[in-house]
């Protein structure tokens, strides 16, 4: 059903209006050594058919690993992107004029961690046929969720959003008038994981957005005979526990998190 172009102040923000626009599903290792531009030129071309030509670019950045070299290789669309750097590998799904595909698979339709693993894989296997010497490990596993609200889509003004969401409440008398704006983080262990919560407001050409980014980071022992579909597990376990936190943070914490 078509939203109203603006949202009355009277209107009850539901799930629906919670519109994710962003999920990366990264993994972090030890560095490996001779990952450089010429060999990511390599694996762009064997990928060139998915993916434009490879530039650095800033978005939702993970915080397992890292390093000086930072490389995307993103798809015509627009709406899946790989980045590279020598101790991290993440993929990220992004709504452009497309629909979300869930996280986990649905109804034979594959989600974003099958995705994510799949192009783990090909990676991984790239860098040992290229580097023989290579070893990817993953040592660390982050999952990063984004969603925005719109002012005159899903929320009227600050008062508005405050009146919906918890979080917000507190900064509502202070985050008045045109120019303002928000920025409240948290950060927690759960479950062996580290979690943020970020809801800020989101800088762009157009109406005001609010960004919401809940990340979930945990630590991950690979051994010889491990897999990429070892890894599905802790994902899924970390979705659900973002997607416990996100529920939690926008009041409803009894809230399944299926669409999610």
């Amino acid at each position: 059903m078509r939203r109203a172009r603006y949202a009355p102040a009277s209107v009850t923000l539901q799930f629906k209006d919670f519109p994710i626009v962003e999920v990366g599903c990264e993994v972090g290792f030890a560095p490996i050594d001779g990952v450089d531009a010429m060999l990511i030129g390599k694996y762009w071309a064997l990928h060139k058919e998915r993916f434009g030509f490879p530039h650095r670019e800033t978005g939702a950045r993970g915080t397992v690993g890292g390093g000086a070299f930072h490389t995307w290789l993103v798809s015509e669309s627009g709406e899946f992107a790989i980045e590279l750097e020598e101790a991290r590998f993440a993929v990220h799904w992004r709504r452009r004029d497309n629909t979300y595909p869930h996280f986990s698979d649905l109804d034979g339709e594959e989600g974003v961690l099958t995705m994510s693993l799949r192009e783990l894989d090909q990676y991984k296997k790239f860098c040992e046929t290229q580097l023989p010497r290579s070893l990817l490990r993953p040592s660390r596993l982050e999952l990063v969720k984004v969603d925005h609200l719109v002012q005159g889509v899903n929320f009227t003004d600050f008062a508005h959003l405050a009146s919906e969401i918890p979080v917000v409440q507190g900064l509502a008398s202070v985050a008045a008038g045109a120019s303002a704006r928000i920025d409240a983080r948290s950060f927690a262990v759960r479950d062996d994981a580290d979690v943020a919560f970020r809801i800020h407001t989101h800088d762009q050409a157009g109406p005001l957005t609010v960004a919401i980014e809940t990340r979930v980071a945990r630590a991950w022992t690979w051994t010889g005979e491990s897999s990429s579909k070892d890894l599905v597990a802790p994902f899924t376990a970390m979705n659900s526990l973002a997607n416990d936190v996100f529920h939690t943070c926008m009041g409803h914490p009894t809230a399944g998190g299926a669409h999610r």
